[in-house]
């Protein structure tokens, strides 16, 4: 069983002088699961050229795309969690999901 924790909600931005003045929705949806595996996609609103930092303290997690990993969590209780951020040169927003 897998619960999504909700994005923090961002108000618009003035422009002003920060390094990240715009942040972006990320939200991790589930594309399919076999066993205790996982697919999972990153989905944002900040178009192309970003990049992506998945962290997974337990488990078992492999990349297949900037985007896109296989996640095993590991056996035990939980829950165990998985975060991915995706950043731009002005942007950045982060999502997780935890498995019980």
């Amino acid at each position: 069983i897998c619960e999504m924790a909700p994005s923090p909600a961002a108000a618009d931005c003035a422009e002003d002088e920060l390094a990240l003045a715009h942040p972006l929705a990320v939200s991790v949806r589930q594309v399919a699961c076999a066993g205790r595996s996982q697919v999972l996609i990153a989905e944002h609103d900040g178009g192309d050229g970003l990049s992506y930092r998945w962290e997974a303290p337990d488990g078992d997690l492999r990349h297949v795309a900037a985007d896109l990993v296989v996640w095993t969590p590991a056996v035990g209780p939980g829950p165990h969690n998985l975060s991915v951020a995706v950043t731009g040169p002005d942007r950045v927003g982060i999502a997780s999901l935890a498995a019980v």
